[in-house]
């Protein structure tokens, strides 16, 4: 992996892709070190990547446990939906086969309200592990600037 500070931009490459992310603040370190302990606001600061939201099977299944829970309080709920929701969470692999599976079932689009559906989407939904590794990396890259800035 290569990390580039260039000013506003980090260019991130090597083995496990490329991503540009950007610093509002030019040429602060400190900006860096303070921002990698939020990934969500670091995920903003991504200008080009080469992968997008990662699929996670267990949170998915997890947030579907919560929601079924939920809705079988009420008599008026239809198994018959929940278990395609079930089925379609254990057969994706990534977001894109999920969101897929979503759209090949009308009659539970039709059943679920719009904004409930729209929940449905983001099951499962979390940072790519790329993502996360260069978060590590950028980590050890500014402690290896700071030691060095601090032995000069």
């Amino acid at each position: 992996m290569r990390y580039l500070f260039d000013g506003y931009h980090l260019y991130i490459t090597g083995d496990l892709g490329s991503a540009i992310l950007i610093n509002p603040q030019k040429n602060n370190i400190d900006w860096w070190k303070n921002a990698t302990g939020h990934l969500d606001y670091i995920w903003e600061k991504v200008l080009c990547s080469s992968e997008d939201w990662s699929f996670d099977k267990e949170i998915a299944k997890a947030e579907f446990k919560v929601y079924e829970a939920e809705v079988t309080e009420d008599d008026s709920y239809d198994g018959e939906m929940l278990d395609e929701l079930e089925q379609a969470i254990t057969e994706s692999r990534t977001m894109q086969e999920w969101e897929i599976a979503l759209a090949k079932m009308p009659a539970v689009i039709d059943y679920f309200e719009p904004q409930i559906f729209e929940e449905f989407i983001d099951w499962g939904k979390c940072y790519p592990a790329r993502y996360l590794l260069w978060m590590a990396g950028l980590e050890m890259a500014l402690e290896q600037v700071s030691e060095q800035v601090n032995f000069i």
